[in-house]
């Protein structure tokens, strides 16, 4: 089962395990923090000059609105795209001050092969990205499961957990998740097609499915919690999001959201809350919270729109 997949299918479980109650109303200050997984990025093609192009336009406009932001190197993408220009593409990022952290080598999970392989792993990814940011010695470095898997069992989650704290890793938990990988493939594929109506459409849908989740998990937040807590938005470097960026930052102004860097949102207690999770099935934390603490998620969630997802459904090969 492929990652989207298996998030879909948590996402569900954790709709599943909530209660429908009413939700708190949440408040109208916040912060969120961005992080971009796959990096140097998703797209149908494997084309290494389109991907290029995607990761200039979107640190551009990063820059451009001055948003702190952190991005996850999967780098085993590299061995089938240009690698002299896929490591400029992700020197854009570090040159223009942004964060970037391990998303391991192959995006493999430990759900999928032994937890030793999978330590390893994380080190292979870790040359990449030493290289690029010439890692301190003793600064933290930022780690993010693929899949938002921890590990099958509380053992091996456990493990994983020493192995990353041995290795001065901090991990990134995920707590606002809008399923942009299923809109940003879809939209690729209708660029493809030169259907610009339709990518039109697509982009259109991204942005309003977007804004119901960012007032879900601020309202699953307030029902767990009681409060708002600052949001850590699970985003891909992608065209879709390259595109769009100006578009995702006036949706989460609206919604009183100030962009604030990882390690800042971190700082809030409810990221100190314990992770007993385990499961061959990835989780957001707003999910393991809610069964860590007994507490149910907010009623309302919805998926994406069908008729998006079928097609996403038929051009998925992950």
């Amino acid at each position: 089962m492929s990652f989207r997949s298996k998030l879909l299918s948590c996402l569900s479980f954790c709709l599943a395990a909530a209660l429908t109650q009413p939700a708190a109303a949440t408040s109208h200050r916040g912060q969120i923090a961005l992080t971009f997984d796959d990096l140097p990025g998703i797209m149908l093609s494997d084309n290494s000059n389109d991907i290029a192009h995607f990761n200039r336009a979107l640190v551009n406009g990063l820059k451009r609105h001055r948003v702190p932001a952190t991005g996850f190197i999967v780098a085993g993408k590299l061995e089938d795209l240009d690698q002299r220009r896929m490591r400029h593409a992700l020197s854009l990022w570090v040159h223009a001050g942004f964060t970037l952290g391990n998303h391991t080598y192959s995006h493999e999970s430990p759900s999928r092969i032994p937890v030793d392989e999978y330590n390893a792993d994380i080190l292979k990814g870790q040359t990449l990205l030493c290289s690029l940011t010439r890692c301190s010695p003793r600064a933290p470095l930022w780690f993010r499961h693929p899949y938002l898997e921890t590990g099958a069992t509380l053992a091996d989650a456990q493990k994983v957990d020493q192995f990353l704290t041995d290795h001065r890793y901090r991990t990134a938990p995920v707590t606002l998740v809008s399923q942009d990988w299923v809109f940003s493939e879809t939209y690729d594929d209708a660029l493809a097609r030169h259907d610009a109506a339709e990518a039109s459409h697509i982009r259109q849908s991204y942005l309003t499915y977007t804004a119901t989740m960012v007032t879900w998990y601020r309202a699953s937040a307030q029902s767990v919690f009681g409060r708002d807590i600052p949001l850590v938005a699970l985003l891909h470097a992608s065209k879709l999001n390259a595109d769009s960026i100006g578009d995702l930052l006036a949706i989460y102004r609206r919604a009183g959201l100030r962009t604030v860097p990882l390690a800042k949102a971190m700082r809030d207690p409810a990221y100190k809350t314990p992770d007993t999770y385990a499961s061959a099935k990835g989780m957001d934390w707003i999910g393991r919270w809610s069964l860590q603490l007994g507490r149910p998620l907010a009623p309302g969630y919805v998926d994406p729109p069908e008729d998006i997802a079928a097609t996403y459904r038929k051009i998925d090969s992950d």
